[in-house]
């Protein structure tokens, strides 16, 4: 062997435990539960392997999508994009709307404290035109 191997360092770091398992052994262990035997001989003959797949309930065995269910899965997802657009119109409105409230609320509050603020204008104004009566008065009876 040459020196090289002995003397370089690897890099990086294994995991520890066994391997995780890849799709072929996923695979290999669900066929038995759908009573495939000689899966090999089935891989080969496409069209059987086909009917396997088709009826089996394993998430890893699938197969292509006929024309079809091409076209409905299309139509199914223009149908959602036309949801998602109906609803952002209405949160857009829902928002319109709301913005609308709080205006009115800042415009009505806005108009309360106005209307405060005069009431107690008039009423200083008032009390001082009774104090400067009071007054006159009573710098007439001195």
């Amino acid at each position: 062997m040459p020196k090289k191997i002995f003397a370089q360092e690897l890099e990086g770091t294994r995991r520890r435990g066994r391997p995780r398992k890849g799709w072929r052994e996923e695979v290999e262990r669900d066929l038995p539960v759908l009573g495939v035997r000689r899966w090999s001989e089935l891989v080969i003959d496409w069209g059987k392997m086909e009917r396997y797949c088709s009826t089996s309930q394993s998430p890893h065995l699938a197969v292509a999508p006929t024309e079809e269910e091409e076209e409905k899965e299309k139509e199914e997802e223009k149908e959602d994009e036309k949801e998602k657009e109906e609803e952002k119109e209405k949160e857009k409105e829902e928002n319109r709307k709301e913005k609308r409230r709080r205006r009115r609320r800042r415009r009505r509050r806005r108009r309360r404290r106005r209307r405060r603020r005069r009431r107690r204008r008039r009423r200083r104004r008032r009390r001082r035109r009774r104090r400067r009566r009071i007054d006159a008065r009573f710098a007439n009876v001195l």
